[in-house]
């Protein structure tokens, strides 16, 4: 595995320009020491609040982070920053504007988690300071390649938090293209995760996919199969995986609904027991599946799928972002099960809507609509890219890239009905938000910006342990490109 030192990035101070707004904090990277500036103003509050909080502990294990369902603690332990040469009495002070991430071997409490943010080129390593909201460098994985070849994706771990599996691509040398690059097949790659230092180690050969590319996200049943939802080509394939964790060959790759209609654009492979949800974003249905504990393999479920309601809403400010007609659909995304699994909400990235659905655990089915609301802030502009769920015990949070902003929505325990209380910009530092995860004690909410605008930007934010809301407590410099960002905090 291959240490790589980050360049430490000049401090730039900003203007307090709202006392009375939260605290926001500025760009920060990997380096040897810290820096210290000034805090900005964060994002306005918009819907009723309601009670949030989170309890327990997160059990992350076998599900993995996509649809993430957080179970977590709401009182964090006060660690020892362990980010400097010099001691200093880190919660004393003000919250810095701009600040340096430094790259460390320090040691943190037994309970701070590490965070995986993965990119186009590699995969970072950091641990979370409980305190302070601090993301400590700790290692990086090259995925380097030929260009645009080795785009990692999401992520997922087996139950045992020993092993991590990645959705990638590889290049593909059978097919040329004409400006001497290569074209992408997707692929699955092991990684053994050291459980003293957070960091990993590849397991094995890379196993991809011949003739399809498009590797979005990763499922994994009983530590023994994988379920990788490839968007471009509009398959769901499945591996199997070795007694040492790496992944064994390609055991299925399919194609087609029973009705023959291909999986146009499958997004996400959410594993719920013997069962297999895969949002279908330009089929505008949730495919199911009930996977064969013995094989591995998928069979339609019945029904095979659950159709995705549009809402009646006019055309979008600026039209739709990649062109093509205004009503494609509501474009199911990602979703998420609620902690009593009476409840699926699906993330509708075309028409930035959420579907709540009531969901059959016994069955894994979707059953009917309980709501249908905009994922985006009302009185602001259309939401047209949202992106991804992430639920609590009481609360639901949903990234939107193209307005630049978390939803926060109380869930109703007894109908599953969401309540909107806020919508968090970050100041402005909320960029392209295409994943997001909350660490497994329930203290902070970590969001991978996908674009450079206005940097490569990780958000920190601190959640209201009474209505769920968000506080911008730091921004870090990340890889360009970010997928996915997952927290994971070992035995």
């Amino acid at each position: 595995m291959r240490r790589t030192c980050f360049a430490l990035l000049l401090i730039v101070a900003a203007c307090d320009s709202d006392k009375a707004a939260k605290p926001a904090g500025g760009a920060a990277g990997l380096s040897g020491s810290a820096g210290v500036g000034g805090g900005g103003a964060s994002g306005a509050r918009g819907g009723s609040s309601g009670a949030g909080g989170t309890a327990g502990r997160a059990g992350m294990g076998g599900s993995g982070i996509g649809g993430a369902v957080i179970d977590a603690a709401v009182d964090a332990p006060s660690v020892d920053a362990g980010m400097s040469d010099s001691p200093r009495d880190v919660a004393s002070e003000p919250m810095p504007g701009a600040e340096a991430i430094v790259r460390s071997d320090a040691a943190l409490p037994a309970n701070s988690p590490y965070v995986y943010i993965a990119s186009s080129s590699e995969i970072r390593i950091y641990q979370l300071d409980l305190m302070t909201g601090m993301l400590v460098g700790r290692d990086s994985v090259s995925m380097m390649g030929p260009p645009g070849t080795t785009l990692a994706s999401y992520m997922v771990w087996n139950s045992k938090k020993t092993v991590m599996y990645i959705a990638h691509s590889v290049p593909n040398p059978a097919i040329p293209i004409p400006d001497g690059g290569l074209t992408r097949v997707a692929a699955v790659t092991a990684y053994a995760i050291n459980g003293a230092t957070g960091g990993l180690t590849k397991l094995g050969n890379s196993v991809p996919v011949p003739n399809t590319d498009g590797a979005t996200h990763i499922g994994i049943h009983s530590d023994k199969y994988l379920y990788l939802a490839n968007f471009g080509s509009s398959s769901v394939s499945v591996f199997g995986t070795n007694p040492d964790g790496s992944v064994a060959s390609l055991i299925e790759n399919k194609t087609m609904l029973a009705t023959g209609e291909p999986y146009r654009m499958a997004h996400q492979a959410l594993v719920d027991g013997n069962f297999l949800l895969v949002p279908c974003r330009d089929l505008a249905v949730v495919a199911q599946f009930v996977i064969d504990p013995s094989t591995g393999k998928l069979t339609d479920n019945t029904p095979a799928t659950a159709m995705v309601p549009t809402m009646p809403l006019p055309p979008p400010d600026g039209g739709i972002p990649d062109g093509g007609v205004v009503d494609r659909g509501a474009g199911p995304r990602h979703l998420a099960l609620s902690f009593d699994k009476k409840f699926a909400y699906v993330v509708n990235e075309l028409q930035g809507t959420i579907t709540v659905f009531g969901y059959d655990a016994a069955k894994g089915t979707l059953g009917a609509v309980v709501q249908n609301l905009l994922s985006g802030d009302p009185a602001g502009p259309r939401e047209v890219q949202a992106a991804h769920p992430v639920i609590t015990k009481t609360t639901l949070y949903v990234s939107n890239r193209s307005t630049k902003s978390i939803g926060v929505f109380k869930i109703d325990a007894m109908t599953g009905k969401l309540t909107l209380v806020e919508h968090e910009v970050g100041g402005g530092a909320i960029a392209f938000p295409r994943d997001f995860t909350i660490d497994p004690t329930g203290k902070f909410l970590l969001v991978a910006n996908a674009r450079n605008v206005p940097e490569n930007l990780a958000n920190v934010l601190e959640i209201s342990p009474t209505d769920g809301s968000l506080t911008l407590k730091r921004n870090v410099e990340i890889a360009q490109g970010s997928q996915f960002a997952g927290a994971l905090q070992l035995p």
